[in-house]
């Protein structure tokens, strides 16, 4: 499987090949930050207190 961002949009496009059957899936998240940008999660980290 394979991810892809659009450019200028805030999607992501998820591409699977499997038994020589393809599938995009184009997904998109109306929240900010976008909880398919997998930067933001690398980039998360806890507080040292709450």
């Amino acid at each position: 499987m394979q991810t892809e961002p659009l450019k200028g949009r805030d999607v992501l496009v998820l591409k699977a090949d499997v038994g020589g059957m393809r599938a995009n899936y184009l997904l998109s998240s109306q929240r900010a930050p976008n909880p398919f940008d997998m930067s933001v999660l690398r980039d998360f980290r806890m507080p040292a207190q709450l």
